[in-house]
């Protein structure tokens, strides 16, 4: 059997899989620890907000992450017309594939994991070889935890759109060779992912669709509740993940993180109680549970201000 593999096999042991939104970045997070990186320095400024296709979420849009600086790898859009068997030569450059597809149209994808893709949410797995004899290729799904062969013909038949192929190229730079000179180092400059992928504005829009939806029909109302919640959940999971890493990379001054754990816990505490609370909205409508989401998702977001400016004068003046 002919394989090419920059990389060789991808094993359980590389997946990490964030929450149920972060396909995009737990492939890429996958990708840095296939080929030695440590996904940690990338993972750590991970605190983002956006609200998008009506779900709140700590997503945030791969274009703009700077990949090379966490981990020497550059990180490049590109766009592909016309057969995947393009892809070819790229491996052989050493590059991996981060693709952009339907869901549904894979062929191993759960389906009844299927939530959001009906609200026009894209999702993103990892291509990291090709397989001659079989004409396929090896595509890992962190979310998912699928590690295997995909014939060309599904992955295509998978593509956003057809014929054009969204992917990124993820690519180690070789040791002294053309590497971007890094200004950064474990310990910071969170203040400009802050600022880059964090819209405040986004509480805004949770809670003006969150009022309004006392108008909208029962179905309407449920799955929009049903998907908050997941991605909510999904937002618990990367607000602990992000805070261990930059405890775990010693990025947090030690006299400055026994303030800041507390205020961790606390937004935890809150996006808890918002999630119950729109349990209890998804049945009921009524005015008191509403106005007591509204109620928490403004505490939330102070206590989230607050995190976030600790961490920024902690930044300035160490």
């Amino acid at each position: 059997m002919s394989k090419i593999m920059p990389y060789g096999e991808v094993n359980p042991s590389h997946l990490i899989k964030l929450g149920a939104l972060e396909c995009a970045m737990s492939s890429i997070a996958t990708s840095l620890k296939l080929i030695g990186r440590d996904p940690s320095r990338l993972l750590m400024h991970y605190w983002n907000m956006t609200y998008y296709r009506d779900v709140l979420y700590a997503g945030r849009n791969v274009m703009r992450s700077r990949i090379e600086t966490f981990g020497d790898c550059s990180l490049q859009f590109l766009i592909c017309r016309g057969s995947l068997l393009e892809m070819q030569q790229h491996f052989k450059n050493g590059c991996l594939f981060l693709y952009q597809c339907k869901a549904s149209k894979l062929p191993f994808f759960p389906r009844n994991m299927l939530n959001f893709e009906a609200n026009g949410f894209d999702h993103y797995v990892l291509v990291s070889g090709y397989d001659e004899d079989s004409d396929s290729f090896c595509v890992t799904d962190p979310i998912c935890e699928h590690i295997g062969l995909v014939t060309r013909q599904q992955l295509e038949a998978a593509a956003m759109v057809e014929q054009q192929y969204y992917c990124f190229t993820i690519q180690p730079f070789e040791a002294g060779v053309n590497q971007p000179s890094s200004q950064y180092d474990d310990s910071v400059l969170v203040s400009k992912y802050f600022t880059m992928h964090y819209d405040a504005q986004a509480f805004d829009q949770f809670i003006d669709h969150l009022h309004v939806g006392r108008e909208w029909d029962s179905s309407q109302r449920k799955l929009w509740t049903e998907r908050n919640i997941l991605s909510i959940a999904s937002l618990i999971k990367m607000r602990t993940i992000v805070w261990g890493y930059m405890t775990q990379l010693q990025s947090i001054p030690s006299g400055a993180e026994e303030a800041l754990q507390i205020l961790h816990k606390q937004i935890i505490k809150l996006w808890n109680g918002i999630s119950f609370l729109l349990l209890k909205y998804k049945m009921n409508d009524d005015a008191a549970i509403i106005n007591r989401i509204d109620e928490l998702v403004q505490a939330v977001r102070k206590e989230e201000a607050a995190f976030m400016q600790n961490i920024i004068s902690q930044e300035v003046s160490s």
